[in-house]
């Protein structure tokens, strides 16, 4: 995630959604870095904070940014957050976990089929494991403690470049240049490969708020 107060702006990083293309890009006109074991530690207590004190996780939710912001602060900013085909952030993901930086993790899912993998992310994630091991939908990322979506805008993937170029310029950045970084690496196959019926209908059940509040097709795209 990152924070701009200079030029007003919040970017939520949702996993597999060129996060770090964005922050690339972006991050330049943040705040820098502070995380320090006071500051990891202040992220877990139950009081406000400035926006250039309160320490964040990369991948922090808006909700929880909300809670230590405060939801007037959160809402001075433009905040911004890309989302993805559900069908396509799933195949992203799962390719990306068998690559994993936890070596066991990576053995572990790269010895799944594609419908187990989304099996295993329907279960409830033991409380030590990493949110990316049954990584929740995108919707999750994006909303408040009512469930409605508190990111004012949603780059889609589809167009990242021309949408994201288009918001530096209302932000009046002095510079926005895409670079695609962190692309996982993964031999070529279709979406036919990937999708059964079973398949299928597991994206549809654990995509379900994305298609519902972010407006994407129920239908398989054509192509990866």
């Amino acid at each position: 995630m990152i924070i701009s107060e200079e030029y007003g702006f919040i970017f939520v990083h949702i996993p597999k959604t060129a996060g770090l293309s964005v922050t690339d890009a972006f991050g330049k006109y943040g705040r820098p870095k502070n995380r320090s074991v006071l500051r990891s530690l202040s992220r877990r207590l139950p009081f406000r904070e400035k926006p250039a004190q309160a320490h964040f996780r990369e991948h922090e939710t808006a909700s929880k940014m909300i809670a230590k912001l405060g939801r007037p602060v959160f809402d001075s900013f433009c905040s911004f957050s890309v989302v993805r085909n559900p069908f396509l952030h799933a195949v992203s993901h799962y390719e990306y976990m068998k690559q994993f930086r936890i070596a066991s993790t990576a053995k572990k899912v790269g010895q799944m089929s594609f419908v187990e993998y989304l099996e295993n992310r329907t279960k409830q994630p033991f409380w030590n494991q990493t949110i990316f091991s049954r990584l929740p939908d995108q919707t999750y990322f994006l909303t408040d403690d009512t469930g409605a979506v508190a990111v004012d805008h949603l780059i889609k993937f589809e167009s990242l470049n021309s949408e994201l170029e288009q918001l530096s310029q209302s932000l009046k950045l002095p510079e926005f240049k895409l670079q695609h970084v962190n692309k996982t690496k993964s031999q070529k196959k279709s979406l036919d490969s990937y999708y059964d019926e079973q398949a299928y209908n597991l994206v549809r059940q654990i995509y379900r708020r994305d298609f519902d509040l972010i407006g994407y097709s129920e239908n398989l795209p054509e192509s990866l």
